[in-house]
């Protein structure tokens, strides 16, 4: 990402917009429209104020993760809803240790039963879930841990999830829009489907704005009590949000990015060969 500081041109590896998208004027039209039309703030939430044509347009336009209902939401405070609304006091979630913080936020604010499993370690987490008892099971996981570049084991979990009739909820914040063929995430990515899966997509690092939503992996609907939490607790989308999301064009020509993407972290990988790995990988050694 080219930036400008102290009046010299920069080269930032900074930024998390992987695709190279916040600033592509077709999507910086449409918020200018957007904001025009809609104004800057929605009023109040979905319930209270609705939702307009374009909010319409953009929830079945921009996720393109899986084919289905889906539930969004202008700002990643509504995964931690979400979380809320899925487990509770009787139920346990597994969370890996390395979570991001605002998983465990989520996680803190459901009031289930908490258990940590290592990093990455599906024969760990097998054991909790062999001897945890409770009415629902929670499986919580990053699908890349943005500090490490790793990926969880999502096929393993996924069997882990059937065997103990537990729910995998994935954010897929580093993922989506990157992996896979058609960039619709880590699930494309190792070819997952399922009812027990469930897809935190966002906005934030395919398109470099704000936003997400969050679905099932088989294009189920997700339990009313989910839709409802981020409904009745989340302002509606402003107008700045609402227009960049309905814009498809960008995104949906955007396999040359991925492309592009993958090379230059070949690129860094190999001049950085040489170097002593500084990574944060405290579980196992590194082999980068």
């Amino acid at each position: 990402m080219q930036v400008r500081a102290d009046g010299a041109a920069r080269l930032s590896f900074s930024s998390n917009d992987y695709l190279g998208l916040a600033g592509h004027p077709r999507l910086a039209a449409a918020v200018a429209e957007a904001v025009a039309r809609f104004g800057v703030g929605s009023g109040a939430s979905h319930l209270v104020s609705g939702h307009t044509r374009c909010t319409m347009r953009s929830n079945s336009v921009w996720p393109g993760s899986w084919a289905g209902p889906a539930c969004s939401f202008p700002a990643l405070h509504g995964e931690r809803r979400a979380i809320s609304a899925l487990v509770g006091r009787e139920d346990a979630v597994f969370s890996d240790e390395l979570n991001h913080a605002s998983l465990i936020d989520g996680i803190r604010l459901c009031r289930a039963r908490v258990l940590r499993y290592r990093h990455g370690d599906a024969g760990d987490l097998e054991q909790l879930l062999s001897d945890t008892p409770a009415r629902r099971k929670l499986i919580v996981t990053d699908t890349v841990f943005s500090m490490d570049g790793d990926l969880a084991p999502l096929p393993r979990l996924a069997e882990l999830a059937e065997r103990h009739d537990a729910w995998i909820y994935a954010d897929d914040a580093h993922g989506f829009g990157v992996l896979g063929a058609a960039g619709r995430g880590a699930f494309e990515h190792f070819g997952l489907a399922g009812p027990r899966l469930i897809h935190l997509c966002t906005l934030a690092r395919r398109r470099g704005q704000r936003g997400g939503d969050l679905r099932r992996a088989d294009g189920g609907r997700l339990a009313a009590a989910v839709g409802a939490q981020l409904h009745l607790r989340h302002r509606g989308a402003a107008g700045a949000g609402r227009g960049a999301a309905g814009e498809p064009g960008p995104v949906r020509g955007r396999s040359w990015r991925r492309t592009h993407l993958r090379a230059l972290i070949a690129r860094l990988r190999l001049a950085c060969s040489d170097l002593k790995c500084g990574c944060s990988n405290r579980r196992r050694r590194c082999n980068r």
